[in-house]
């Protein structure tokens, strides 16, 4: 099943209205789906309430699923959401939370010893980072005319008895990509957003491959990302569309500056992942604005890269 919110019979099992329903309930931190009120469904596993289930907030929620949330799936279901909106996403545990994860006190303890001292504060310090990172997402609000942009999970309401469904990755390779991704989408220094979402890209392709997805690259689309575009007129815009926008224009100037798509490749390879991994040459200097707007530019451009190779290893 390719990636992509659709409609889906809502599972019932899945769903609860009492706190004491729920096994599990992790609060979630996701900038750019702000002010949503509905349920979706994480493959049928989990259940995401934005602002549905009292206080405004955004919950991950495990009733009684196979596989009870832990620390690392509650990562996981953040990743993947983040993937799904396009955007930074982070859970918050608490150790003291009554219905937190079961392995939560474990996580903290671990902490102990640590600059941070508990897992508290590391979720409360992401939770700020996805706040920072989210200003990059924000999608062309000057080409919408638009003050902000606020995702959407589904271009229109579910109908009766159904609600929004995103699939769960079928295998270890799209969870390596899509946890690459989400990295990527924390980064706000440039060289981050280089290294991750190139990462992304290496997680679901072979060298071969991925040179030949590249030369064909402007001729692909990928799933929509639908948002409100609020402004003086709001409409509803598909934020991917914008994405390739950006990324086919970066990939035109630097196939025409290089010569060919394949060479084009080998220099982000070169100078933009490459120097951003090892730092032995300018990539991680901030001295020089050009440099930045550039690596802003390759970043763009290897973020839907990354969606392309993501959504053709997914089908």
């Amino acid at each position: 099943m390719r990636p992509g919110f659709r409609q889906r019979r809502i599972k019932n099992e899945l769903l609860g209205h009492m706190p004491s329903d729920w096994r599990t309930i992790v609060q979630i931190v996701s900038p750019v789906a702000s002010g949503l009120r509905e349920v979706l469904s994480l493959g049928d596993r989990y259940v995401i309430s934005f602002g549905a289930h009292g206080h405004h907030q955004h919950l991950l929620m495990d009733r009684s699923g196979s596989s009870p949330l832990t620390i690392e799936t509650s990562l996981s279901c953040c990743a993947l959401l983040g993937y799904a909106v396009d955007g930074p996403v982070v859970p918050l545990h608490y150790a003291d939370s009554p219905h937190d994860v079961s392995n939560v006190r474990d996580f903290d303890l671990s902490f102990r010893s640590t600059p941070f001292h508990s897992a508290n504060k590391y979720f409360e310090a992401l939770s700020l980072v996805a706040e920072a990172a989210s200003e990059l997402y924000e999608g062309r609000k000057a080409a919408w005319k638009a003050v902000s942009v606020q995702r959407i999970l589904t271009r229109r309401m579910p109908t009766k008895g159904k609600w929004p469904y995103y699939p769960w990755p079928k295998s270890d390779a799209l969870w390596r990509a899509v946890h690459a991704y989400a990295l990527g989408s924390l980064s706000v220094p440039t060289p981050s957003r280089v290294l991750n979402f190139w990462r992304s890209v290496e997680a679901v392709t072979t060298h071969k491959s991925r040179v030949a997805l590249f030369e064909t690259l402007p001729s692909h689309n990928v799933a929509p990302v639908w948002a409100t575009a609020w402004g003086p007129q709001p409409k509803t815009v598909n934020v991917a569309r914008g994405l390739k926008g950006n990324a086919v224009a970066r990939y035109r100037h630097l196939v025409k500056n290089h010569g060919s798509a394949s060479k084009a490749l080998d220099a982000i390879y070169w100078e933009g992942r490459g120097k951003a991994a090892h730092a032995d040459k300018r990539s991680l200097e901030f001295d020089s604005g050009f440099l930045v707007a550039a690596q802003l530019h390759d970043a763009e451009l290897l973020r839907f890269f990354a969606r392309v190779a993501i959504e053709r290893a997914w089908a």
